[in-house]
């Protein structure tokens, strides 16, 4: 028994026999009291001596808090903390890698009891070694965050007392090695428990409040991990989180930051600014807003990035969101100057491509699946622009070419060339379009379709125009009606402010403007038409104040526009869109048309309408816009002044005008003949009605005819009816007004003409046979107009209507 007390005594020298049995009993009191007695030796040797203290360390580490025995591992932990305090401030940092690893290790132990012990051990050492303990703090920072969410209650009273006493450590301390704290909180932002975001939270906030430290040059790496504790469930914790990211937000307004850096965040913030958590967007958004007015044109690289955030909050329920959302919009607004509109870049040029073969292609669509819309429409246009040209390279006055003849041989070349196969692209100018995702219909999904820009060439400006149109052409396909407003100011601002770079762009804005119109609010139908027709007079050169549309002369005006194939693609897709969808026309195309022609000229409109519709092959489709066309230049106020004009014929111009609505009209007969009363062109009108023999004369004609009678009756023919009294003046405007009369049916209609006609005295209808110079109420100046030839037209495309 002796010989064993010698080889223990031998083996844990300088530990006596009775410490080491103390510190290991299983009775606290026991181990408090052999800890005392280890204090008392250990305060009697010379520090300076450092032998028996390094041989009791390792004993206190290895026989004691490495035990499988817990009592043993608790006396070994409270045996260091002694030691610690005996050496005291002067002398405990020399020791320190020998104090402190055993205590953190033993933080992870099983019993609850050594955690609090080892935890109690830290706090001794921490509060004699004080800024010496910095050292380790690192490893002492960890294990009190873990120690934060331990499953015993005491342990985590014991880590806050700890934590307190490590921050006061850290406040007083000249020196913080701020990149190992950086280093910790980059490996603890993302937890999700409340006690551990509490714990980095207060810590932030310590910092944030010492002048030795700039932690804010280091915000980017932990930003995202603040954000992200701000969607805790706790309150408190949500409102300290608020108030350490507003001191930082304060700290950004008054300091100079690095575009580098702000470069950094923004992308950090735009992430959050999509949270469904209102608190977070809203302070997602305020940082945005810091950001820009701090780093100006210097985020302008990153506009499209802050558009996406910006543009969904401002249809948020919550209102302050939606007022931080307006004004952030509009500073990114002022952003856009006219500097940015230099042609620093090579042109971009961008293809619809079409490379799949005959031979390649499926035979139909039931072999690989429908094709996606998009990119079928996208090829559509492409065809569609490319046919208009080449209408326009070799355009004929359709008098000259009878319809049934060239025409037909010319649309069945075009079906013949769509069947042939196709391997390289079709090349527009500036742009290349590539689209994909479902492209949404008007009645069912509300899904807007996803618009994807490839450039060919690199944008050198700060403001990269693709990324930012991509951005703003997905989010004017949105059916919130706050979000589509607003991204098509976005277009009209860029127009405004750089429409040199804007035109590179054109087609792409133009076709899914004009896809937008059928889905769009009432709202946004006028914004939509603002920017065709701003592009439309930018790209005739009508945009500045030097040239404008009201003091050129209308044929030169209607040249400039003929050339504007922004325009001509515009009204072209939008008659394929109304012979899609009737509904469309029905429901908003005269809404459409009405508000363009206040945008741009209506005679240059309706020129460049009556040009395009006859080019359509579905014949009841130009006769029903035609019909709509009529009824929309009879009655809207937006063209009051061309319906002057049209009815007084003053000049060449509107000679010509008449000529071209002509040709158009001729597809609805009773259109045509209404457009001869309003010219007061009586003769034709007489010798159309004439020709009414030989056309199938429908319901839909009686129809028509039925409602050209109460146009009569309205305050537009006023002039007409003022004329019946002179019935020798105007012999075949009578005469076109009985042959109308001879058409109805016995109806209501019938009467109400038949009433007007018979207060013309009988006498004066007798004697209106007209002499060969009264052929023509309003012969043309200078344009020579071929009447028989027209006649001749009209009675060609009624044929072709009854085939």
């Amino acid at each position: 028994s002796c010989d064993l007390l010698d080889i223990m005594e031998q083996t844990q020298y300088p530990l006596t026999v009775q410490l080491s049995r103390g510190l290991s009993d299983r009775m606290p009191e026991k181990r408090r009291a052999a800890a005392l007695d280890l204090e008392k030796m250990v305060k009697q040797w010379d520090p300076t001596e450092s032998s028996d203290l390094k041989k009791l360390l390792h004993v206190l580490n290895q026989d004691f808090c490495n035990s499988a025995n817990p009592n043993s591992r608790k006396g070994g932990l409270l045996g260091i903390a002694v030691t610690a305090v005996a050496l005291g401030r002067r002398s405990v940092s020399v020791y320190l890698p020998e104090l402190i690893p055993p205590a953190c290790i033993c933080c992870r132990d099983p019993d609850p009891k050594v955690r609090y012990q080892s935890c109690e051990t830290l706090f001794n050492i921490i509060k004699v070694a004080r800024s010496s303990s910095l050292i380790f703090f690192k490893e002492v920072f960890s294990n009190v965050a873990q120690l934060y969410t331990d499953s015993d209650g005491n342990v985590r009273t014991c880590a806050e007392t700890l934590n307190r006493l490590l921050m006061d450590v850290v406040r007083e301390s000249p020196h913080f090695d701020i990149e190992v704290f950086i280093g910790l909180l980059q490996s603890h932002q993302h937890a999700i428990k409340p006690q551990v975001r509490q714990f980095i939270i207060s810590w932030v906030h310590l910092l944030q409040r010492l002048t030795s430290v700039t932690l804010l040059d280091h915000l980017p790496e932990f930003l995202n991990g603040l954000f992200e504790i701000l969607g805790d469930g706790n309150p408190e914790i949500v409102k300290m989180t608020e108030g350490v990211l507003g001191e930082f937000l304060a700290g950004l307004q008054r300091s100079s930051v690095s575009p580098s850096r702000y470069h950094d965040m923004t992308n950090i913030v735009i992430s959050h600014s999509h949270s469904e958590n209102f608190v977070i967007k809203k302070i997602a958004l305020e940082w945005l807003m810091v950001f820009v007015e701090q780093a100006g044109r210097g985020l302008l690289p990153l506009l499209s990035n802050i558009i996406t955030a910006v543009l969904p909050c401002l249809d948020s329920s919550d209102d302050n969101i939606k007022t931080v959302a307006v004004t952030l919009n509009s500073k990114l607004k002022s952003l856009i100057s006219s500097e940015d509109d230099k042609e620093t870049d090579p042109p971009v040029r961008v293809m619809i491509e079409r490379t799949i073969s005959e031979e390649q292609a499926p035979r139909n669509e039931s072999e690989t699946g429908p094709m996606d819309p998009v990119r079928k429409e996208a090829l559509a246009l492409g065809e569609d622009v490319a046919a208009f040209h080449k209408k326009d390279e070799n355009d004929e006055d359709p008098l000259d070419t009878p319809p049934g003849s060239e025409e037909e041989d010319n649309n069945e070349q075009v079906e013949q060339d769509d069947k042939k196969p196709t391997s390289a692209p079709i090349e527009n100018d500036w742009i290349e379009v590539t689209t994909d995702g479902p492209m949404h219909s008007h009645k069912a999904s509300q899904v807007p379709k996803v618009i994807h820009l490839q450039v060919t060439s690199q944008e050198h400006s700060q403001l990269k125009l693709s990324a930012v149109l991509e951005v703003i052409l997905n989010h004017v396909s949105f059916t919130v009606r706050e979000i589509r407003i607003e991204a098509l100011g976005w277009l009209i601002w860029l127009q405004q402010e750089i429409p040199k770079r804007l035109s590179h762009f054109s087609m792409v804005i133009n076709k899914s403007l004009t896809s937008s119109l059928h889905d769009s609010h009432d709202e946004a139908i006028p914004l939509i038409l603002k920017i065709i027709a701003m592009m439309s007079d930018s790209e005739v050169g009508l945009n500045n104040d030097k040239v404008r549309a009201k003091d050129l002369p209308f044929q030169e005006l209607l040249q400039r526009y003929e050339g504007s194939t922004i325009l001509k693609d515009f009204i072209t897709k939008l008659l394929g869109h109304f012979r899609k969808d009737k509904d469309i026309l029905v429901t908003r195309g005269s809404f459409i048309i009405r508000h363009f022609c206040l945008l741009i000229q209506p005679e240059i409109v309706y020129s460049l309408i009556a040009k395009v519709l006859p080019n359509e092959r579905d014949l009841p489709f130009i006769a029903t816009m035609v019909q709509s066309l009529n009824l929309i230049l009879l009655t809207s106020a937006e063209l009051f002044e061309m319906r002057c004009h049209l009815k007084d014929l003053p000049s060449d111009d509107y000679w010509s005008l008449y000529k071209l609505l002509y040709i158009c009209w001729c597809h609805n007969p009773v259109s045509t003949i209404t457009l001869c009363l309003l010219t007061q062109n009586y003769k034709q009108a007489s010798d159309l009605i004439d020709n009414f023999c030989d056309i199938n004369v429908t319901a839909s004609i009686l129809g028509e005819l039925d409602r050209l009678v109460q146009l009569l009756e309205s305050p537009i023919f006023t002039y007409l009816r003022l004329q019946i009294l002179d019935p020798l003046e105007h012999p075949f405007l009578i005469r076109s007004l009985f042959g109308v009369l001879m058409l109805l049916p016995q109806s209501s209609t019938f009467t109400i003409l038949h009433q007007r006609l018979s207060c013309i005295p009988a006498l004066s209808i007798l004697n209106t046979a007209p002499s060969k110079s009264e052929e023509h109420a309003n012969p043309p100046k200078k344009v020579e107009i071929d009447f028989n030839g027209m006649i001749k037209h009209f009675i060609e495309i009624q044929k072709l209507h009854s085939r």
